[in-house]
């Protein structure tokens, strides 16, 4: 058993603070459930994406498209303009407070949002770049129409975001604006992204500023300099630091990757994983003894990718993560903390990022097959894991991993990915920005909106960690060819159903398993009284259940 008060931990009484904190939170989040207005009072159509506004709360939607609007949603569903964006095609058009009710002859009311405004901007930029809106200046006011004209970009292809001009065009932008002289300023997880977002397009003219960014960590005598001890910060850099290194060979950014390597050796606690930051641990948090497998994640990732550009890695360290994180796979979500997974489905983004450790795992020279297996198992959850893609780490890892899947199965990746168009084009910014909408408080949505950006580049696999080919400056490395359980656990790992499961009916839609099936840690008898038996004895045989 672990001793969540060894040497080394905060104080007795910062726990104790905690978890007041905490036992308050919960409280006041049951009052504040209990007098709310249940979605299905609203909504007239059955919920497919997690991300759909509550009616009984705010929600900031930011940009409809390119077309410069601004916009929040307030309580009851109301879709109201905040602003409009200089030099836009809505500028001058529109007044804060403007509600809109309806889009091109559709009207809102019932239905999400985000869908009906995304699909309207994704046939407008496809046809003839008209968006009418049906607007009222007040709550009491007359509809009026206002009607705009936004660019015309074309359709996305079937193959989206391969083979397609729409894609490539969106990719320029992008890149255009990620790489502005007046961004990549700080060490922050954001800026980490940009970097890989700008290698990932596999255009050398981004190259420079990648390496500028890296730099301004780095003393005339090659030292490194302004970099802490935040987990999430290092470990998305030491990610991006070392596919710029396996990218250009330069080796004046190896002291960055080493530094993020001994700090992850340094800070490793209980010898498998990490906190969010500094050498101490909440033993309380999540109640999985301070962990946070979410930050922890991308310094595993790190590690291995360490090994690959050949900088000194802690065996130990290493070793010891990874089969912390490899015993999860295939049994659930990979958790947030050091206990049992909260979710058989989701994982906001921690079994995406799983996936690119075990894409790096793979190449070891010998016996690899064990992370060959998880990594396929751990990309079809990312990918299969749509219906929840809405929480920021969940946005990047899908896009990033999710893209493994068209190695397994590509007709999958591809039905997926036209799943999303409308979050595409609604999220895209005139600036060529995508905004991606946060409930966290520290994420500024246009630099949080890389990783819808980074959707559109991983499957041109540029990155080490999107499966590129063997980069000239890699190194040989070797792992343990078997970390955790016995042979017979590895049918965890399948990715395949049951060969019985089709005796039961067709397999159900994922968002329908994720609406209706008893599949989180919490769950009552009354959860699965409306289900069929049928429905059952087939999704017990389902590869993410079984």
């Amino acid at each position: 058993m672990i001793n969540l008060f060894h040497e080394g931990h905060s104080g007795i009484n910062n726990v104790k603070k905690y978890l007041f904190v905490a036992s308050l939170a919960v409280i006041m989040h049951s009052v504040l459930v209990c007098g709310a207005v249940r979605p299905d009072d609203y909504y007239t159509e059955p919920q497919v994406y997690g991300d759909r506004p509550n009616p009984a709360g705010e929600y900031d939607l930011g940009p409809i498209g390119a077309s410069g609007i601004m916009t929040r949603i307030y309580k009851g569903v109301v879709v109201t303009v905040e602003e409009t964006q200089p030099n836009t095609p809505a500028h001058g058009k529109f007044n804060k407070g403007d509600i809109i009710v309806g889009v091109n002859g559709e009207l809102l009311k019932g239905k999400n949002p985000l869908v009906v405004l995304g699909m309207a901007v994704t046939k407008a930029e496809a046809t003839d770049g008209v968006l009418a809106f049906d607007i009222k200046p007040g709550k009491d006011s007359a509809v009026k129409k206002v009607t705009i004209k936004i660019p015309v970009l074309g359709a996305y292809s079937k193959t989206f975001p391969l083979n397609c001009a729409k894609s490539k065009k969106i990719i320029k932008q992008a890149a255009q604006f990620y790489s502005g002289k007046d961004r990549l300023k700080s060490h922050d997880l954001h800026n980490a992204l940009a970097c890989l977002f700008l290698l990932s397009t596999g255009d050398d003219a981004y190259v420079p500023r990648v390496k500028e960014y890296f730099h301004q960590f780095l003393n005339a005598d090659g030292s490194v300099k302004g970099i802490g001890d935040h987990s999430w910060y290092n470990g998305y850099n030491g990610v991006a630091c070392a596919e710029y290194y396996l990218r250009t060979g330069d080796k004046s950014v190896l002291p960055i990757l080493q530094h993020y390597c001994d700090d992850a050796r340094d800070r490793q606690a209980y010898g498998i994983g990490w906190g969010h930051w500094g050498y101490g641990v909440w033993p309380a948090y999540e109640a999985g003894g301070g962990m946070m497998h979410a930050a922890g994640n991308q310094i595993l990732l790190t590690l291995v990718l360490g090994k690959m550009c050949g900088v000194d890695v802690d065996e130990k360290t290493l070793v010891g993560a990874l089969k912390h994180w490899y015993r999860f796979v295939g049994h659930g979500a990979i958790p947030i903390a050091d206990q049992r997974y909260w979710h058989i489905f989701r994982s906001a983004g921690r079994d995406g990022a799983t996936a690119a450790v075990m894409q790096i795992a793979s190449c070891a020279k010998g016996d690899a097959s064990i992370y060959k297996q998880a990594h396929e198992y751990l990309s079809m959850s990312a990918l299969t894991s749509w219906p929840e893609r809405q929480y920021n780490f969940e946005v990047i890892w899908h896009s990033i991993s999710g893209a493994n899947v068209l190695e397994y199965d590509p007709d999958l990746y591809y039905k997926t990915q036209q799943r999303f168009i409308w979050n595409f084009n609604l999220r895209r910014q005139a600036s060529g920005a995508f905004y991606a909408h946060s409930d966290h408080p520290s994420m500024n949505p246009t630099d949080a909106g890389v990783s819808l950006a980074l959707a559109h580049t991983a499957p041109l696999k540029n990155l080490a960690i999107q499966g590129a080919p063997r980069s000239k400056y890699a190194r040989d490395f070797t792992l343990p060819a078997h970390l955790w359980g016995t042979e017979a656990d590895r049918a965890f790992l399948s990715a395949k159903h049951n060969k019985d499961f089709y005796k039961y009916g067709k397999e159900d839609e994922m968002h329908i398993l994720f609406r209706q099936l008893p599949i989180r840690l919490q769950y009552s008898p009354g959860d699965v009284k409306g289900l069929s038996l049928n429905m059952m004895l087939r999704n017990v045989r389902h590869w993410r259940c079984a």
